[in-house]
């Protein structure tokens, strides 16, 4: 009996520490998650976008220029956008284009952000990129790049 517990807690270590190799990062998964960012941000709630980021992500922002990469960082940044731009939404343009690889995945296309700004109903029409790392807990949001189209 004590041989088998051994085995089984070798093996669970073995699942633990090996896991994330065998994670993938399916296209249904990426659309999915894309559709969950876009909802979060039609939340106008800064916690329910903030979470969807991984720890360590990079946000590349459409209406900041230095980089973010802390939590506190996101969390500052969105209550900013979120004041700017009441009512925020994000409707996506067209095709998105998702390449999946071993180990995670990149979905990149158009998107235009909406909200009132200023009194007035306003449009950002802009890309984006988001690549995702594939875990054991599905695929989380290392990187996030957004930039205003240009005219």
């Amino acid at each position: 009996m004590h041989r088998f517990s051994s085995k089984f807690l070798s093996f669970c270590l073995l699942w633990a520490f090996f896991g994330s190799i065998f994670a993938h990062c399916s296209k249904a998964q990426v659309e999915a998650a894309d559709l969950r960012w876009a909802k979060a941000i039609d939340s106008n709630r800064i916690d329910t976008v903030v979470n969807l980021y991984a720890p360590q992500a990079v946000l590349l922002a459409t209406v900041k220029d230095a980089p973010i990469v802390s939590r506190q960082e996101r969390i500052n940044y969105f209550k900013h956008f979120f004041k700017a731009y009441k009512k925020a939404k994000v409707v996506y343009l067209g095709k998105r284009y998702v390449q999946v690889f071993n180990g995670g995945a990149v979905s990149s296309g158009l998107y235009i952000f909406s909200g009132v700004k200023n009194g007035k109903m306003t449009e950002v029409p802009a890309r984006y990129s988001f690549v995702y790392r594939a875990t054991d807990r599905g695929c989380e949001l290392i990187t996030h790049h957004s930039s205003q189209l240009p005219e």
